[in-house]
């Protein structure tokens, strides 16, 4: 009865691993997520910020919100990113202050990064969509 439940367990944890390792659930789950949320509006091909960021924060690891200006939001779903559960700096990769699709977003979890501190190097994270958000 044990070496049954042990050989369960083994198969599901194998189950679990071989989805997250290919990608396929847990893209579809981050995917899904926010489909029927109200404040998920259309998707946006390219949003640009001529000045600042007006602020932005984490919904989970794989998705971030970016406010352009007060009243004025946009839904980031990025690939697997860590950082984003304890975000304080953000970066666009681009160099022209506007996101899109495909562009790499460098996230950090400390507000004051050291270029020299191996431990201050963000994560990279793909955006694979943009979608304007209705904060409440």
């Amino acid at each position: 009865m044990v070496r049954l439940a042990v050989l369960a367990l083994f198969l599901l944890t194998a189950a679990c691993v071989a989805g997250a390792v290919d990608g396929t659930s847990t893209d579809r789950t981050a995917t899904n997520l926010f489909n029927s949320d109200p404040r998920l509006g259309p998707a946006a091909d390219t949003v640009c910020f001529t000045g600042n960021l007006n602020g932005f924060y984490e919904l989970t690891d794989r998705a971030l919100v970016v406010r352009r200006t007060i009243g004025k939001a946009y839904l980031v779903r990025t690939g697997h990113c860590p950082n984003l559960r304890s975000i304080e700096g953000l970066d666009f990769e681009s160099g022209d202050r506007c996101l899109q699709r495909g562009d790499r977003i460098a996230v950090y979890d400390t507000p004051f990064p050291r270029a020299d501190a191996h431990i201050d190097r963000p994560d990279r994270c793909t955006v694979l969509s943009i979608h304007e958000w209705r904060e409440e």
